[in-house]
């Protein structure tokens, strides 16, 4: 985690060791002084930032992006708040930064994993619902039929199958035990 300290007008005035590996710096006078508008990623982030930290006085898990000195992403969480004076004027912003980088990339990889999962699985109901027999076969051998089929999620592990050879129909309902 990352504690700093910032003028109401977003100079840094102090900042823990721990940014140098964070933002990729040699020492701490690269980043003391300069704005932090300069490390945020996107600056409708900033701007977002500024509009609930002035409104509430305090941020709490506020999500962005800040950049590093080569110019890297950085997932951060920040929890801020503005520090006021005897006479109730604000006067500096004090903060802690946590890099959710990791977090943050591996969401992501699970997030795609997800949608391919979620893809196969859409496939195969597909797969499932070609091969079960349909509506108008059911009408040709049984008039007064009906059938209750509602898998638990997409494919079911249930089935029904029907099939005419020769003069003779099989049929079956097949309930796979231990699925849902």
């Amino acid at each position: 985690d990352v504690y700093f300290s910032a003028t109401i007008d977003g100079e840094i005035t102090k900042i823990s060791p721990s940014a140098l590996k964070l933002f990729k710096l040699k020492s701490l006078k690269e980043i003391e002084g300069k704005n932090v508008k300069e490390y945020y990623y996107n600056s409708t982030d900033k701007e977002r930032f500024n509009e609930i930290i002035f409104k509430k006085g305090e941020i709490n898990n506020f999500e962005t992006i800040l950049k590093d000195n080569e110019g890297n992403k950085i997932y951060i969480e920040e929890n801020s708040h503005i520090v006021y004076d005897d006479s109730n004027k604000p006067i500096k912003i004090e903060g802690i930064l946590r890099d959710i980088t990791k977090r943050k990339k591996t969401q992501k990889i699970i997030e795609e994993q997800h949608k391919e999962i979620l893809s196969s699985i859409t496939y195969a109901k597909r797969i499932q619902n070609a091969l079960m027999p349909s509506e108008i076969f059911f009408k040709n051998y049984l008039p007064q039929h009906f059938i209750i089929f509602f898998p638990k999620n997409i494919v079911s592990g249930d089935f029904y199958w029907m099939k005419q050879v020769h003069d003779i129909v099989f049929f079956a309902a097949a309930d796979c035990t231990g699925h849902g």
